[in-house]
């Protein structure tokens, strides 16, 4: 009886979560560089070589930062803010850090949009994974296990890679170095950071990073 109660309380929460997605969406081009780092200070360099292991994500400082465009990236060393200099395309994530389910195009949080720029987790262990040679970052592990659900990787993948850039044409974004890096589009996350947590709390939802709730998604 209790076991009914709590699974139907979690339902009822996460009902209210997904219904109210519309309500809270927000309007946001790309994160504001003026906010912070890009994903809180996430080393990204120490993040590849962790993808997959059950560790929490690993930060750096602004004692070794890094500008890429606009853009501040932190790292946990001297030697990773200088490979990172050296090959950034290996190391930035993909969809600017924002969460990849979110992009696919089969996250009902994005209603009544078909895909959204959603928020990221960088507290949880395994909230990113590396997918097709780069980063992936994800609104919380639960999150980050559906991606890989049912054999459907490979296309999550492909449809998120196709939604980002339609998301990239259609607002026009610019490379963050038109010269050095062409290829990498002057958008990432600094500020749109929290964390999905069962059971969902009632409203105001809790904070993760150094977001407060401002959006069940970031509209694109």
């Amino acid at each position: 009886m209790h076991m009914m109660a709590r699974s139907g309380r979690a339902l009822a929460a996460l009902c209210v979560l997904a219904c109210m997605a519309p309500v809270y969406a927000r309007t946001q081009q790309c994160g504001d560089p003026t906010k912070g780092p890009v994903l809180g200070g996430v080393d990204l360099v120490a993040a590849v070589r962790q993808a997959g292991l059950n560790t929490s994500d690993p930060f750096g400082s602004s004692d070794n930062a890094v500008l890429l465009g606009n853009y501040t990236f932190w790292f946990q060393s001297p030697g990773n803010a200088l490979e990172f200099t050296h090959n950034a395309t290996a190391y930035v994530p993909r969809y600017g850090g924002y969460c990849g389910i979110a992009m696919t195009g089969h996250d009902d949080c994005c209603a009544p949009l078909k895909y959204c720029l959603g928020p990221t987790c960088t507290k949880q262990h395994l909230s990113y994974g590396s997918f097709g040679g780069r980063l992936v970052f994800f609104f919380g592990s639960m999150v980050a296990a559906g991606w890989e659900k049912n054999g459907r990787a490979a296309q999550n993948l492909a449809d998120a890679d196709a939604n980002w850039a339609s998301v990239v044409q259609q607002r026009s974004i610019p490379p963050v170095d038109a010269v050095r890096h062409p290829d990498i589009p002057a958008c990432f996350n600094t500020d749109y950071l929290w964390c999905l947590v069962f059971p969902v709390p009632p409203p105001p939802f809790p904070q993760c990073g150094n977001n407060t709730m401002g959006g069940i998604r970031a509209q694109v």
